[in-house]
């Protein structure tokens, strides 16, 4: 049986974006090419969500490093002790987020 995670468990939404520290930003905070860019990061994450909430599991933007090109991600449920789930995080999350943003560099689970 599939059953959603409650909404605090949930990425942010393309309106307000996390900080790499872990607390809400408005969107007026940042430039809006970064918010461009992590906008288009939450657009994949949330293409991918529904593959991975099938597995019982679910991911959440931590923040974008514009200058090194690092997403940071914390995956969370089911994934957080999925075997393969540097696999998930590199060959799925990874390719779908630098086949869109193409100045990221590299995807981290944290």
């Amino acid at each position: 049986m599939h059953v959603d995670p409650p909404p605090a468990l949930r990425v942010a939404s393309a309106e307000a974006c996390e900080s790499p520290g872990g607390t809400m930003s408005h969107a007026s905070e940042y430039p809006e090419q970064t918010m461009s860019k992590e906008r288009d990061i939450l657009e994949v994450l949330d293409q991918i969500r529904p593959a991975l909430h099938a597995d019982g599991g679910d991911v959440e933007f931590l923040g974008f490093d514009e200058d090194q090109g690092v997403v940071h991600l914390r995956l969370m449920g089911a994934c957080e002790s999925c075997p393969i789930s540097m696999f998930t995080l590199k060959e799925g999350i990874e390719k779908r987020i630098r086949k869109t943003v193409p100045e990221v560099t590299e995807v981290l689970a944290v």
